[in-house]
């Protein structure tokens, strides 16, 4: 069974405390925290904490995710983490209402890479998002090169957010 961050107690402790004190003290509706499993084509144990913040006028969502070690088949991937930034486009309102309510597409950047999963440091973002009054939230997010290095398997996260 995979730990949730396979870091010291002591480093996971101050990583939450400093994460609970930032959604504390923030005085507006912008920040969002997600948490989920992460999967490579199917679920893998694995999980992920994202925050991001939204910027200019409800256009750009700016984040960070820490993911997990996973473990499938034979592969172990320890802990990782990515930097991104991503457009945003809301649903217009007379659309279907099953119709995700965000979607987005923007840059990242890994911490480090790691067979299979990323082969490079730099790629991409997309994500799909259902909003359910002004803070809940279901969403899927991936990372992925775009094959511009190998390996390219990507990463996928089904989330749950609320925002602040």
């Amino acid at each position: 069974m995979n730990k949730l961050f396979n870091n010291p107690k002591p480093a996971i402790a101050a990583i939450i405390l400093i994460i609970l004190l930032f959604a504390a003290y923030k005085q507006g509706n912008a920040t969002e925290m997600e948490l989920g499993s992460t999967y490579t084509g199917e679920f893998n144990g694995g999980f992920a904490l994202t925050i991001n913040e939204r910027i200019f006028n409800d256009k750009i969502d700016v984040g960070v995710t820490l993911f997990s070690e996973q473990n499938w088949k034979d592969v172990h991937v320890g802990n990782n983490g990515a930097f991104w930034a991503a457009f945003v486009a809301q649903k217009p309102e007379q659309w279907w209402k099953v119709l995700p309510s965000e979607v987005s597409i923007g840059a990242s950047s890994w911490i480090k890479t790691q067979s299979p999963i990323n082969g490079c440091l730099l790629g991409y973002t997309l994500g799909l998002k259902w909003r359910f009054g002004d803070h809940a939230s279901v969403g899927i997010r991936h990372w992925s090169n775009a094959g511009t290095c190998p390996p390219n398997r990507g990463q996928d996260l089904l989330n749950i957010g609320w925002r602040f």
